[in-house]
């Protein structure tokens, strides 16, 4: 495997500045495995609706770096959008999350659903689609 260094006491250009949203669930690891499963699969899908509602879904359908892991989900955006990313994104988030809650007290009573909410901004690569084997991407 060789890796794409930049020559020692070389310098080189940074990446481009990307926005980046970052969300995970609150004792995610004390849900049962049935009900992570579900969540899990619900996350994106209420990132996606809370964009949309944010009319930003073109951020999401645009969304570079994408992972999903289990618990939580992280993209990265152009930084313009990061205004955006918290208002109105967060209020819609939060009206997502209080939408799906008799659903998720229908599979549980004690389900509660609170995702921490990280927006950053940062030179980062687009690193392509993520697979097994390289998990972090590939050009």
């Amino acid at each position: 495997m060789e890796l794409d260094l930049p020559q020692h006491g070389k310098s080189s250009p940074l990446p481009p500045y990307r926005g980046v949203l970052a969300v995970d669930m609150e004792n995610f690891s004390r849900t049962s495995a049935r009900n992570q499963q579900f969540i899990g699969a619900l996350i994106p899908d209420l990132l996606e609706t809370a964009l949309t509602r944010s009319d930003l879904a073109h951020v999401w359908e645009e969304r570079r770096f994408a992972r999903h892991g289990g618990d939580g989900y992280v993209f990265g955006t152009d930084p313009e959008h990061l205004p955006f990313l918290v208002s109105p994104f967060l209020d819609n988030l939060q009206k997502e999350l209080e939408d799906v809650q008799p659903l998720l007290a229908n599979l549980d009573r004690e389900l509660r659903m609170r995702l921490r909410v990280s927006v950053d901004v940062g030179p980062l690569p687009d690193l392509g689609e993520t697979t097994r084997s390289t998990p972090w991407g590939r050009p």
